[in-house]
């Protein structure tokens, strides 16, 4: 039978099957808690920002066209610091200061170095809102290793940046500091999600179970389907029910209907 549904019957249906609907929410809900915090490893992040000059000696009468060449040449040097021959001396000066075994659980080491790939996937470079100012962030699994990868990058960076694009300079503004707090698995957020997943889950599979459930549980719902009405009603089959009286279930005024 097809059947349609009514804001009062969702309503009913939900209620009816709400220990389902809280059960499956909190069964999801602890897994994702358990799996953010002690199966996702915690990831660290810090960063480090340099300030971009169109000119070597641009110290003042800076007037707009300088600073949007300077924003300009912020989109050239983070594609130079992509590059492979870059992320290569990155990876020379981690590995003068830690040995591969140490670097291993962060980055993919082949041969003994560490793999251009693995370390470009731990940088992100920005403009900073479209600013002169490009931001080098660097996200691992130790807090001192980001730091000191946003370090590196920028010790690096103003000797190619100049040699390559043989204009304008960068200039560090600060070291990059240790940030204690990690940046992911969000416990709290995951965990939410996992609540509201599970509870999403279980009203889907209750909708599914009660839409392809044809049984029909009162003569009501089978007279309002077929638009007939209802001559008798059979209430038990196979001797299994207990005895009626006579005449139980009919209407006294139609001759033709079945009495059991």
């Amino acid at each position: 039978m097809k059947k349609e549904y009514t804001i009062k019957d969702l309503v009913y249906l939900m209620l009816g099957r709400i220990w389902w609907i809280i059960g499956a929410a909190l069964i999801c809900g602890l897994a994702a808690f358990l799996i953010s915090d002690f199966a996702i490893p915690r990831k660290y992040q810090s960063n480090v920002s340099m300030y971009v000059r169109n000119k070597e000696d641009q110290k003042q009468d800076i007037n707009n066209s300088d600073l949007s060449v300077s924003k300009s040449l912020v989109s050239t040097y983070i594609v130079i610091l992509n590059n492979d021959a870059v992320m290569e001396q990155v990876g020379e000066q981690l590995l003068k200061q830690h040995t591969p075994e140490e670097l291993s659980g962060n980055f993919t080491i082949k041969n003994g170095q560490i793999t251009n790939e693995s370390l470009k996937s731990a940088f992100t470079m920005a403009a900073v809102n479209n600013t002169e100012v490009l931001k080098i962030t660097a996200t691992t699994k130790n807090a001192a290793l980001s730091a000191e990868l946003c370090n590196i990058m920028a010790d690096v960076a103003p000797e190619v940046l100049i040699r390559v694009v043989g204009a304008g300079s960068v200039e560090k503004i600060g070291n990059a500091k240790i940030y204690e707090a990690a940046v992911s698995p969000s416990v709290t957020k995951n965990t939410a999600i996992g609540f509201a997943g599970g509870a999403l889950l279980a009203i889907l599979v209750i909708l599914l179970i009660d839409f392809f459930d044809n049984t029909v549980r009162d003569a009501e719902e089978l007279r309002k389907h077929f638009s007939k009405p209802i001559i008798a009603e059979i209430l038990s089959i196979g001797g299994q029910g207990k005895e009626k009286e006579p005449g139980y279930g009919c209407r006294p005024e139609d001759p033709a209907a079945v009495r059991q």
